[in-house]
Parts: C-alpha cells; structure tokens; sequence
C-alpha cells in the first residue's frame, strides 16, 4: 500500500500557527502550489532548496519556486547546495521524513512513491540543529541566480550527451560521485577531510582559459587539471560566454556552504580560515590553505561585493559598500 504523506503536510501547517519553514532538496511549483492553498498570503514562508544545472535540466526542481515564494511578501527562498534533508516547520511542530515538496513524493501522481514523515516537537535537538546550520550555510536567491542556473540547465537540455548526464547525476544523487570521489582522483587534503567542496586552483583568473583555451594561452598541467575539476564540480556547461560564465560560477558558489561561512566572516571581521576551522573541523594548516585559495576566488568573481583593507600590518578582506 502506497503512503500518501501530502494530505498529512497540509493539515499539519492548517493546525498550526506563525512562520513556514520548508527544507527540500526537490520541489517542483504544482506541488508548491499547492501545498500554499492552505497558508494565508500574509503568512512568512522560508524555503530552503537547492539549484544544481543538472537537477533542473532533467526536472527533478522548478527554478519557477522562487517566483511562487518571491511573489508573496514575507517569502524567502534560500539555497544550500549539499542539502539533503527533508522537514516541514510550523508553530511548535515539526514533520521530518524522506518526502520532497513534488507531487510524486506527497503522492498526488498517478504514481506516487513510497514516503513517510514524522511529527516531532520543534524544538526538538535535531530539528533546532538542522535550522542553525541552514540558517549559517544558506545563501538567499536571487533573479541574477535564478537566470544563471536556467542557462546552464537549458545547455543540459539541448545537448543529447549532456542531458545523458545529467540524468545519471541525479540517479546517483551525488555531486561528489560526479565531480570526482577519493578513489577516482587524487584530490586536496583540505578536501576529502572537510566533506566538502573547496576549489582546488589557486588561480581563478585562469578558469575561464581551462574552459575556453585558446592558443597563445599556456598553462601549467596542474592549472588546468586543477581548473578542470572545478569546471566538473560546479557543473559548468560548454558554450558559454565570459559574462555568462563568470554568473555561473557565482550562482554556484552562493550556494556552497564554505561560501556562507567565510561571507559571515568577511562581514563581522573575523578570521575566515578560523571560521572554515570551527565549522568544518579542518585542521588550521588546511583552513588557511582553504581561504588563501577562496580568497582568491572571492575577489575575483566577486569584485562588486568585497575588496581588500590595507592596515600598517597585513590585508584583511572586507565587504564593499553598495552604491545605491
């Protein structure tokens, strides 16, 4: 017998009270829709997912959910690219389990899957800790986001081999699979230790040579496997112009949680390689090869958003003032 866990999500958010919190890797907008039937459009919603090329191209994600939250006053969309989890929150309860925000998974398809959520107190341990690691590690979307992301699934889309791809990315459900495990190559330290994603070249200037070359370019072998990687983590499709590569690599990197971290950092004047430590249980020596190398890559494909401060002693990054 099939479990139908949809009709349980929304008499669950009826009966309660206050703020919507919905965390889901997957969410595709008719079930979205749907399940905002039965929240007034005064009621604040945060929903936290996440946006890989790959993903969408093969419509496992709407990109259109940021339409249907950004359309409502108090609705957030936020993004975390290693999210996995599953937790509907509201008033004192909580429902976790296994069940995406699509219609497959709260069984209103013709062929619904097998799922199951489970009520719980919010202020639960688990739930109150998941909550603080989105709320450190989650970056807000964005319109600039949303448009990157859609032109490089719509490169996914409309080449065959791709699209062949991407398709086994999302069965194996594993960016790390796909962009390269331990045993298929001879990854960074900081990396495998971590269990996250941190770039591997240290010069980002260069990226965009490794996904383009042109002849009069030469490059070190390291660069360009180091460049190559990278390309293949963040999921950069062929075809793209600079301009559209360089808002692909942003659109990723916000939604990397080392790129959340060192942004906090940045913001308050801590030390990012102290951040990325505490957080990641990296080894000091590693956390600062880190954000000697993110660093880098902050600066130079984010320009607008950060620049370097000069005291007497040593450079410190901060955040640029915005023109209004």
């Amino acid at each position: 017998m099939t479990v139908k866990v949809g009709q349980k999500l929304l008499s669950f958010l009826e009966a309660q009270a206050g703020e919507v919190i919905l965390v889901a890797p997957f969410i595709k907008s008719a079930a979205l829709e749907e399940v905002l039937t039965v929240l007034p459009g005064d009621v604040g919603i945060v929903v936290y997912t996440r946006w890989v090329p790959s993903e969408v191209a093969v419509g496992v994600s709407d990109l259109e959910v940021f339409d249907i939250v950004e359309a409502r006053p108090l609705g957030e969309v936020r993004l975390l690219r290693d999210l996995h989890a599953k937790t509907y929150v509201r008033g004192t309860g909580a429902l976790v389990g296994s069940a995406n925000v699509t219609n497959a998974a709260l069984g209103w398809s013709r062929a619904p899957n097998v799922e199951l959520l489970v009520s719980v107190a919010r202020d639960t341990k688990e739930v109150n800790d998941l909550l603080a690691v989105l709320k450190r590690r989650s970056r807000p979307a964005s319109r600039a986001i949303r448009q990157a992301i859609k032109r490089a699934a719509d490169q996914f889309r409309e080449d065959r081999g791709l699209e062949a791809l991407a398709r086994w990315r999302v069965g194996d459900d594993s960016r790390r699979k796909s962009s390269g495990n331990s045993e298929e190559r001879s990854g960074s330290d900081t990396e495998e230790m971590s269990g996250v994603w941190l770039p591997r070249t240290s010069e980002p200037r260069r990226l965009f040579d490794v996904y383009a070359p042109s002849s009069p370019v030469r490059m070190l072998a390291s660069t360009i496997e180091d460049g190559k990687a990278d390309l293949q983590a963040l999921e950069v499709p062929p075809g793209l112009r600079r301009e559209e590569f360089v808002a692909h690599i942003r659109a990723m990197l916000t939604q990397e949680p080392v790129y959340a971290i060192v942004d906090d950092a940045v913001a308050v004047g801590e030390d990012p390689a102290d951040a990325l430590e505490a957080e990641f249980a990296l080894p000091s020596t590693a956390a600062g090869d880190a954000w000697s190398v993110l660093g880098d890559w902050l600066m130079y494909f984010f320009p607008d958003q950060y620049r370097v401060d000069a005291p007497e002693s040593a450079y410190r990054m901060v955040r640029s003032r915005t023109v209004e």
